[in-house]
């Protein structure tokens, strides 16, 4: 099989799966609908930081996902030292969160002036919630974080 053919294929597949809209699909091939904004109506300004910290600006809050589906997260954060972030998911405030993201995202040293946006998988070992949140922390410094509002996650 030559690969070189199928790089174009797999590289427009990645660009139509990273499109936002204020819907999330999942790997059924349904969809939940969310009332938030989409990240591409999120403003510079929204994400600004004038001292250390983040501050996830989507999910807004009120949204209803479903496992199995992808949900985009929009963020700024302002720490020289943040050696990049993790994303941890939380069904409520009393759980341990569990973390999102295969790896660290986002810049070293963010300096507040610009968003982050990340997609994440709502697999099925997560737990449905009515009280769900996301969690961005810097891994250099783990009081270096800001939380999403929280969302409604079914099954």
């Amino acid at each position: 099989m030559n690969l070189f053919k199928l790089f174009p294929v797999a590289v427009a597949a990645f660009a139509l799966a990273a499109c936002d809209s204020s819907s999330s699909s999942s790997d059924d091939g349904s969809s939940s609908t969310s009332t938030a904004k989409s990240s591409s109506s999120v403003s510079a300004a929204e994400c600004a930081l004038s001292s250390d910290g983040v501050k996830v600006v989507l999910p807004a809050g009120g949204e209803t996902f479903k496992l199995g589906d992808s949900v985009t997260i929009v963020y700024g954060a302002k720490y020289s030292n943040a050696g990049s972030f993790d994303i941890l998911y939380y069904p409520d405030s009393s759980a341990t969160g569990i973390s999102v993201v295969p790896m660290s995202v986002g810049p070293q040293s963010p300096d507040g002036t610009e968003c982050y946006t990340e997609k994440v998988f709502l697999s099925d070992a997560l737990s449905a919630s009515n009280a769900a949140f996301f969690r961005v922390k810097a891994y250099n410094k783990g009081t270096i974080r800001g939380d999403s509002k929280t969302f409604t996650v079914t099954k």
